[in-house]
């Protein structure tokens, strides 16, 4: 005895199989294409470095993406280090850095372009929930603990829906 599915009643629902097959492996290859080239325009990059407030260096980890390159910057006497990143956003998408401190210190963040980048930042808990710590602004300036951060970098709301894009460049600086 066949099965079900082939009985010549069940042509129908044969067809329709097939066709869901189709339409379902058709667009799961669209949408990783769609997939392919958001990352290429968004080029995220998501950096983390570990700060050390004691001995004032930065130990570097491996960027997950470099289509941009965090550049190290000459210290004043009262910066413990300090970090730029530079990059491109466009319409909706952000991107990405992420940080450690070792230890509580006074922070200051600040984006370049001012008219159109704005930041928040958000910090990592245990429970894989991220709680904002400060939102939507050019430049920050205040005590952060110890723990893991992440800064993401985006167009404010009326820029992104008219498809802006923006150049802008984050200083992210650790005080002594």
């Amino acid at each position: 005895m066949k099965p079900h599915i082939f009985r010549s009643s069940s042509k129908w629902q044969l067809i329709c199989l097939i066709g869901l097959f189709c339409f379902y492996s058709c667009n799961s290859k669209q949408s990783s294409d769609a997939q392919i080239q958001t990352e290429h325009l968004d080029s995220a990059v998501v950096t983390r470095d570990t700060v050390s407030r004691d001995t004032a260096t930065l130990i570097p980890s491996e960027a997950i993406k470099a289509d941009t390159v965090p550049q190290d910057v000459v210290s004043a006497p009262d910066i413990a280090w300090e970090k730029k990143f530079t990059g491109k956003i466009q319409g909706f998408k952000s991107q990405a850095f992420e940080f450690a401190l070792e230890s509580e210190s006074r922070v200051q963040i600040q984006v370049r372009n001012k008219k159109q980048a704005v930041f928040k930042l958000y910090r990592k808990t245990s429970d894989l929930n991220e709680t904002v710590v400060k939102d939507d602004t050019h430049t920050w300036k205040g005590e952060l603990e110890e723990g893991d951060y992440q800064l993401k970098v985006f167009l404010p709301l009326k820029l992104a829906a008219k498809k802006k894009s923006a150049d802008f460049e984050v200083t992210v600086k650790v005080l002594k």
